[in-house]
């Protein structure tokens, strides 16, 4: 810069345009160059040089002449658009059509100078025009800016390159026209406003985004058994919880009591057998009472353990009294001599036989019995047997455990044939579980013991050959649907149906918190409830129930009502869901086990119904048409739930894409004119925690409009990135 061009105070304050200064940068090295050096100077000082260097001879090498650009960079910038920070002059370049005249009278009143470039001829004449800006243009809003002003001239021949922020111009080349028009500085107000709107016009409108879950029933309180229907409704309302959280979980624990105790053959000639174990949960947000709900129900597994042990105490405690080991050794001898006594008999009688044969058919002589013969072994056998027997209608002593080894639960069930209920508070956990490394046995083990009458023998170093005759377990627990998500999406690869054999699995509407309930719990509906779970736990089925040579569960049928509707429905599940061709792979799985439920519900609610008859002795009959009415509504509400259930892992993408959407509606982003998709997985939002799901949610906000995509350089030694900002639209209509 030379000593002209600095700028000096102006003493008198004049507010001449001349004086005003302006900030530009100067290309070194040659226009092929990206060197530049920052200046400012008063508009003046560069009109006067200007003038001068154009009215001087022409320059013997043109690409010598200074080359100028007017921008403001940041400090120890490369000449980069990237790093232009604002536009302080408009720049012209008139290449075709150029007209002096016509161009004065569309820049009168207009500050700016003009002159013709280097290739300018006077046949072929080119002009450039230098427009001071009375305020920086910031660079994303130039092009913009630049556009409208270039179009409200409607001048023709302009050079689009004069556009590009870092452009350069070479300064007058001498022996040639240059002219300075007077007026006001260029004020870029107006033209940003137009641009800003015709740029605000041109986007794209917001179209919605998120698909949602689809909606689920309320669950018919009528579906539930009268005997529980109390029970479950207090415990609802005492824990402000949606009433499906008690009614699955006192079904599924209904189930861990009976297990294998029954079954139930669905078809009036098949030996197909349903045992009534169930795999249920409940999905809900955190802090909805999901396990607490729970843990209510299987209360009443709690006190039928403790029933037991009482039970087995009375068994100890009548085998260590000293009356029972006097009476036990009295009746041992008796049983001894009873045995000799018979063993006599068999040889007397055997002597007898053989003398005949030999005599012919005259028959020995028999002594006369000096006393009366010893009772029957059998029946001394009864009678010593009796004296430790537990008492009438035992219960098992274990009905459910929270954490257990395939090891330690193939154990419990060898001892407990009924079965076994496996509570886990988090679900998803104990899925997740039989895939660590170790664990490859466990996912196989319960996929076996979901049919509820399998064998599996086991042998281990140090627990020998274990056999267990039922692998009968039902499960129960609670998740979130973030994890049901996650585990979904991570399982869409490789599907086992292990998820659709969870066929109680419900995902409730849940309400908002609408105060505390504090009530003293209704005790007769649950004494009423927990008399249902204390007389199937001590039923002998296997006295009141058919059996077969073919099986070694004891077994009802449907009567001719519950077999014409169970026969209905199941035709109906085949023909127009299972075998639609639209059907969802992942809901025809599901809907392929719902056999299995019916008949298992419908076993249930009939033997609900019956529990009374059935803890007097009387046999429980054929499963009724109103059982089986019952397990049909249910099977309905729960396909409900499944779709939605489903479609939690099937619509993550569009579930995630409406998460950011609801975020940015909310101002989550308002501080970020741009970001990356590492800046939203960096906030760990719900949903998008993970690094492929968040690249495909800003896909799908980008392909409807919400956000808008800028390739753009790190610096120009990197690679780009793609940063993204938020369409304006989605803040205003």
């Amino acid at each position: 810069m030379t000593e002209q061009e600095k700028i000096t105070p102006n003493p008198d304050g004049r507010t001449d345009t001349l004086d005003r200064v302006m900030r530009y940068a100067v290309q070194k090295g040659g226009v092929k160059s990206n060197q530049i050096e920052p200046a400012e100077t008063r508009w003046g000082s560069l009109v006067e040089r200007f003038t001068q260097m154009q009215a001087g001879p022409r320059a013997a090498n043109p690409e010598a002449v200074p080359a100028l650009i007017y921008a403001e960079f940041k400090e120890g910038a490369t000449r980069h658009d990237a790093n232009v920070i604002a536009m302080t002059a408009l720049v012209l370049d008139i290449d075709k059509d150029a007209d002096l005249d016509r161009t004065r009278a569309a820049l009168a009143g207009i500050e700016c100078a003009i002159y013709t470039t280097k290739r300018s001829t006077p046949t072929a004449p080119r002009l450039r025009v230098i427009l001071p800006l009375a305020a920086p243009v910031p660079a994303r809003d130039w092009p913009g800016m630049y556009r409208q002003f270039a179009a409200a001239l409607a001048l023709p021949g302009l050079d689009a390159c004069a556009e590009k922020l870092s452009q350069p111009f070479l300064a007058p080349p001498g022996n040639g026209y240059f002219e300075r028009l007077a007026g006001e500085w260029l004020d870029p107000a107006p033209y940003l406003a137009a641009a800003r709107q015709a740029d605000y016009d041109a986007l794209p409108v917001p179209e919605a985004v998120g698909q949602q879950l689809p909606p689920v029933p309320l669950l018919d309180m009528q579906l539930i058994p009268a005997p529980l229907r109390g029970w479950i409704a207090d415990v609802a309302h005492r824990m402000q919880c949606p009433v499906d959280y008690c009614a699955v979980g006192a079904l599924v624990a209904l189930a861990g009591v009976v297990g294998a105790a029954i079954g139930i053959r669905p078809k009036r000639k098949d030996d197909w057998l349903v045992v009534p174990n169930l795999w249920g949960g409940v999905i809900g947000p955190p802090s909805k009472k999901k396990t607490p709900a729970l843990s209510d129900m299987l209360k009443a597994l709690g006190r039928l353990e403790m029933a037991a042990a009482d039970g087995s105490q009375q068994a100890k405690a009548s085998a260590a009294d000293p009356e029972t080991k006097i009476k036990q050794k009295l009746l041992k001898r008796e049983l001894e001599a009873a045995i000799k006594a018979e063993r006599e008999e068999q040889r007397a009688q055997a002597a007898a036989d053989a003398y005949i044969e030999a005599k012919g058919n005259q028959a020995p002589s028999r002594q006369r019995r000096l006393s009366e013969p010893p009772r029957a072994a059998a029946v001394i056998k009864l009678e010593l047997s009796a004296l430790t027997a537990p008492p009438t209608g035992t219960l098992q002593a274990r009905f459910r455990t929270n954490d257990a080894t395939i090891e330690a639960l193939h154990d419990l069930l060898s001892e407990n044939p009924r079965g076994i209920l496996v509570f886990r508070d988090e679900l998803v956990g104990l899925l997740k579980g039989w895939e660590k490394q170790g664990h490859e046995q466990d996912r196989a083990f319960y996929l076996e013991a979901w049919n509820g009458h399998g064998s599996f023998p086991l042998d281990r170093i140090g627990r020998g050959h274990v056999i267990c005759d039922n692998m009968c377990v039902s499960i129960l627990g609670g998740t979130q649907p973030d994890k049901v998500r996650g585990y979904l999406y991570q399982a869409r690869q490789e599907n086992d149906g292990l998820l659709q054999r969870f066929q109680l699995l419900v995902y409730p509407d849940t309400a908002p918190y609408a105060g505390m309930v504090d009530e003293y719990p209704d005790a007769a509906a649950r004494d009423t409830a927990f008399a249902i779970f204390d007389a199937l736990g001590r039923a002998d089925f296997a006295a009141l129930a058919e059996t077969d040579r073919y099986s070694k569960i004891p077994h009802l049928r449907f009567d001719d009502a519950g077999q014409a509707i169970f026969t209905a429905w199941y035709d109906e599940l085949h023909l127009n869901q299972i075998e639609a061709p639209d059907a969802a792979p992942l809901l025809v799985e599901y809907l392929s086990k719902q056999p299995k439920t019916f008949a298992a519900l419908a076993l249930l609610f009939h033997l609900i119904d019956r529990a009374t008859a059935i803890g007097q002795g009387q046999p429980p009959g054929p499963v009724s048409a109103s059982a089986a009415g019952r397990a049909q509504g249910w099977c309905g509400y729960l396909e409900a739930h499944a779709r939605r259930i489903f479609a939690l892992g099937q619509t993550l993408q569009s579930q995630a894409a409406g998460e950011l959407a609801r975020r940015i509606a909310a101002g989550a982003l308002d501080g970020q004119e741009t970001f990356t998709a590492r800046d939203i997985y960096r906030k760990q939002w719900s949903l998008l925690d993970d690094t492929e799901i968040v690249a495909e949610a800003l896909n799908e906000l980008t392909e409807a409009g919400w956000l808008l995509r800028d390739a753009q350089a790190a610096s120009w030694q990197m690679r780009g990135h793609v940063r993204y900002r938020v369409n304006p639209k989605v803040r205003r209509p």
